[in-house]
């Protein structure tokens, strides 16, 4: 995804693929559902005027919590089994979502910044941090290692 190694991934890239998903899992999954309560109240502040980013928001919500659940029952188990370069069509899966998803995010903040205007937004900014750090450890830390034939 970078093309430049973010702090993060460099960060992570020399640690075991189990203390990366444990990360993923503790920093980006499980703190997304109240980041996104967040996000909602923060649109909700305005009223009606954010209804479109609300269902936007939404939608990305709803796609979010399917993808995360693949991972973990999955995908994640697949990679620690130390089966992960078998797990090509999974990650190529997984991409494929990680690109519809930054997609939507985009979608979901420009409708929100039509509603708030100049309001502040930190929680949907701290939801925007989250999810492009979360993508880019998964596409540029976790997935080479894990195809990768010796780790």
């Amino acid at each position: 995804m970078a093309v430049e190694t973010s702090e993060a991934a460099a960060a992570w890239a020399g640690r075991s693929l189990a203390d990366l998903i444990a990360h993923l899992v503790g920093t980006f999954h499980r703190p997304l559902p109240v980041m996104f309560d967040d996000a909602e109240r923060e649109l909700r502040s305005v009223g009606s005027a954010a209804t479109a980013a609300l269902a936007a928001l939404d939608e990305l919500r709803s796609e979010l919590v399917a993808h995360m659940e693949k991972e973990e029952q999955i995908l994640f188990p697949w990679i620690l089994s130390a089966r992960g370069h078998t797990a090509g069509t999974p990650i190529r899966v997984m991409q494929l979502e990680h690109r519809d998803t930054l997609e939507r995010l985009e979608h979901t903040l420009a409708l929100a910044r039509a509603a708030l205007g100049d309001a502040d937004r930190p929680h949907l900014d701290a939801l925007e941090r989250s999810l492009r750090t979360h993508i880019e450890l998964e596409e540029d830390v976790l997935f080479p290692r894990a195809l990768a034939p010796t780790r």
